[in-house]
C-alpha cells in the first residue's frame, strides 16, 4: 500500500496569511473611524485602545531617514525566508505552516500599511505596566508575536530530530566499527 499524497503546506500558510492580513487591514481601518488618536495614560488600565501612527520600525526602533526603506526590506526577506523553509518544517511539525502563516500575515498586513500610509502602520492596541512602559500593537503584529510563540514547539520538534539522527548516527557508526574490527581480527588470524 502506499503513502497518500501530502497537501502542500504553502496552501494552509497561504490561508492563514490572507486572514490575518485581511482581518488586520479591516481592524485598522475600523481603529482609524471609531477609536481616534491614544490619549495620555488617565487610568490605571493595562490595556487601552488608541490610534498611534507607527513611522518607525518594528518596536518604535528608528534608524533616521532610512527607517522606511530598511522595514520594507527586512519584511520583504521575511516573507521570503517564510516560504522555503515552511516545507521543511511541516516536515517535522504539521502546524508549522500556520505559525508561519500567522506570521507571514502580520508581516504583509504591515507591509501594506507601510506601503499605503507614510504616515506609519497604524498601532491602536496600547499595552502599559504600571511604571510607565509599555507598547502599541496592531492585529498584524499580535498575529505575528503568536506565530513566534508556536514556532517554539516547531524549535523544539528540530531539536528532538537532530538528537534523533545524531544517536542513529552514532549506533550506525558503532556498528561499522564492530564490523570492521571483526574483519580485522579474521585477518589476522588467518
Amino acid at each position: 500500500m502506499h503513502e497518500p499524497t501530502r497537501r502542500s503546506p504553502l496552501i494552509p500558510l497561504a490561508r492563514v496569511a490572507t486572514l490575518v492580513a485581511i482581518g488586520d487591514l479591516v481592524t485598522k481601518q475600523l481603529a482609524v473611524l471609531w477609536i481616534g488618536a491614544l490619549e495620555p495614560r488617565a487610568t490605571g488600565a493595562a490595556i487601552r485602545f488608541g490610534v498611534v501612527h507607527n513611522d518607525k520600525g518594528a518596536f518604535g526602533l528608528s534608524i533616521g531617514d532610512y527607517t522606511w526603506q530598511l522595514s520594507l526590506a527586512l519584511t520583504l526577506a521575511a516573507i521570503a525566508l517564510i516560504i522555503p523553509v515552511a516545507k521543511d518544517l511541516s516536515r517535522i511539525d504539521d502546524r508549522a505552516p500556520l505559525a508561519l502563516g500567522l506570521i507571514a500575515g502580520g508581516a504583509i498586513g504591515n507591509l501594506v500599511s507601510l506601503l499605503v500610509n507614510r504616515a506609519g502602520v497604524v498601532d491602536f492596541i496600547a499595552l502599559q505596566r504600571a511604571d510607565g512602559v509599555g507598547i502599541v500593537l496592531n492585529a498584524a503584529d499580535v498575529a505575528a508575536y503568536a506565530g513566534v510563540a508556536m514556532l517554539a514547539r516547531t524549535a523544539a520538534r528540530v531539536v528532538s530530530a537532530i538528537r534523533r539522527n545524531r544517536e542513529s548516527a552514532v549506533i550506525e557508526i558503532g556498528k561499522q566499527r564492530d564490523t570492521a574490527l571483526t574483519r580485522l581480527a579474521d585477518v589476522e588470524v588467518q
